[in-house]
């Protein structure tokens, strides 16, 4: 593989320009409400469907009479065709690759895309649906499609160099565009597609009821997909199982693809396939990546007045000119002391409300807005900028967000994340392209650290925030946690007498006027004893209450 690379690259660079000259895909996708990119056999017809069947519930509309074929896309589809439902939203669908113009964010503004899902699947997975779907129709067997080489044109629709090109491009503005574009696992679907449409109606901007998605649920089920496809449309969408499984990759093959991922694959969008990297290796072809080197520029024909000559002239420049990497900015640091509010307001405008012992490292540049939160509870009223997401990292979790005001807890071993207004996209901090989970206005994200899950539920947004006022407020919480609270804003530690008093529940108001006041308070409401141990109160058994 590594004696090949430059020349790999050089055959991808010349696919990424045989795309650009032959169209702009995405820029005729303008006027719908959202865009579905798909990597191919990852799910494509059965997201279509449950989508659709969801929208038609939600608008009181007729479903798709069939899963594929022309029928299949009165909601999701290519929105040259008539728009049958006007009062319904509309999306556009593709297995496209992006221009490479749209490397560019400014350009991504520029033209106004809608908001884009990206649906992607384990490509090995993938490949072999491929296999099962086209591989004869070219007499290939299944370790001659795995070792296709590059290739200007290949020979399937897709085989591994397709999804190395589809994984990096989209995985690049994934990354560098993560308000505008949403990426789901196919595996994420299948295993809670509930909550997968909701996320995507989020992501849409766009209602769906629990009853729009129960009537989607209901027609969710491969027998049902399989039997209602179009026997005009020329395609098996859903293959038989019996077909699928009876192909699997050798060790041999898996080697053999592993490796070609690891070498050539710079997202992967946690499918564990692409070898860490930084700087210019984590751009796509035509894309300068931070501190790094500007690489195989493209520039298609995508804004007005470009001819196609100088286009391509553009599309083929290569540079490669070292860059001295950018010093990073220096963070401000606010921080409370037990017991302090303070309110700062940020040089965009954002207001960050610190409660006692809390503290936040802020980094305002040029296209971003970055915020490390290490401990404590702030409330943000971020501003709307869609050119510069909000991003925050707090524990081994990251938000990200435009513009809303949220509520974030940092303690006792987990991250609350509670929004009040609008709507914050929760992931793991280690994988800025890994799915992450919306919460919108009047919900609540509690992640244990370490975990593989959070949860998120209903809650009272106001009470959440009530600390701004003096008072304490929880519902059903262990009582860890309102430790946790009470020792930021006192100067003498709480602590429990035994251990196992940590995981008992509490529900009620704490008003902070004081220490000593309020533990007794606390105390009293639990049926706990309290007193001065040395330096500290230490709550206890209650004899009396037994």
């Amino acid at each position: 593989m590594r004696s090949s690379k430059w020349w790999v690259r050089a055959v991808m660079l010349a696919r990424a320009v045989s795309i650009d000259l032959n169209n702009f895909h995405l820029l005729h996708y303008r006027r719908v409400g959202g865009f579905l990119v798909t990597g191919k056999n990852s799910g494509t017809h059965w997201l279509k469907w449950l989508l659709s069947h969801a929208i038609a519930a939600q608008h009181h509309l007729p479903p798709p009479a069939q899963s594929s074929g022309r029928e299949s896309e009165d909601f999701i589809g290519h929105p040259r065709w008539p728009r049958k439902y006007p009062q319904a939203p509309r999306i556009g669908a593709s297995h496209n690759l992006p221009s490479s113009i749209l490397n560019w964010r400014g350009v991504r503004d520029l033209v106004r895309l809608p908001p884009i899902i990206v649906l992607v699947r384990d490509p090995m997975e993938a490949m072999l649906s491929v296999f099962v779907k086209w591989g004869g129709l070219h007499g290939l067997t299944l370790p001659q499609y795995v070792r296709l080489p590059v290739s200007l044109k290949s020979k399937l629709p897709a085989d591994a160099w397709w999804y190395v090109e589809f994984f990096n491009k989209w995985g690049w503005i994934a990354r560098t565009d993560p308000s505008r574009v949403l990426v789901l696992r196919y595996e994420d679907l299948s295993r809670d597609p509930a909550a997968c449409l909701r996320r995507i109606a989020a992501h849409y901007r766009f209602e769906l009821s629990e009853e729009a998605i129960a009537a989607a649920l209901s027609v969710a089920d491969r027998e049902t997909v399989r039997a209602r496809q179009d026997p005009n449309h020329g395609e098996t969408v859903v293959p038989a199982l019996e077909a699928r499984n009876s192909v699997a990759f050798s060790a041999d093959d898996r080697r053999f693809l592993r490796d070609l991922f690891a070498e050539h694959m710079t997202y992967d969008f946690g499918y564990g396939y692409a070898k860490p990297r930084t700087g210019a290796a984590l751009a796509p072809f035509g894309v300068r990546a931070p501190g790094g080197a500007l690489r195989a520029l493209t520039a298609p024909r995508a804004v007005a007045g470009w001819g196609l000559g100088a286009t391509a002239a553009l599309a083929l420049l290569v540079v490669v000119s070292p860059l001295r990497p950018a010093t990073p900015p220096t963070p401000t640091v606010y921080a409370t002391a037990k017991g302090e509010h303070r309110t700062v307001r940020l040089a965009d405008g954002t207001v960050a409300d610190l409660s006692g012992g809390s503290r936040i490292l802020v980094s305002l540049t040029k296209g971003h807005r970055d915020v490390t939160m290490t401990e404590g509870e702030v409330a943000f009223q971020v501003v709307h900028d869609p050119n510069q997401p909000f991003t925050l990292r707090v524990g081994d979790r990251m938000l990200r967000d435009i513009g809303t005001e949220f509520d974030v807890r940092r303690g006792a071993g987990e991250v609350a994340v509670t929004v009040r207004e609008g709507r914050v996209d929760v992931g793991p901090g280690a994988d800025p392209t890994a799915p992450m989970i919306p919460v919108v206005a009047g919900r609540q994200l509690r992640h244990r650290d370490g975990a593989d899950q959070s949860t998120v539920a209903e809650v009272a947004a106001d009470n959440v925030f009530a600390w701004k006022r003096g008072l304490l407020i929880y519902q059903d919480q262990p009582l860890r946690v309102v430790l946790d609270d009470l020792n930021r804003y006192f100067p003498q530690p709480l602590r429990l007498a035994d251990p196992k008093l940590a995981d008992l529940r509490f529900t009620g108001a704490l008003t902070v006027d004081g220490e000593k006041p309020t533990v007794q308070r606390l105390a009293a409401l639990m049926s706990l004893s309290a007193a001065e141990t040395g330096d500290a109160i230490t709550l206890g058994p209650n004899p009396a209450s037994r």
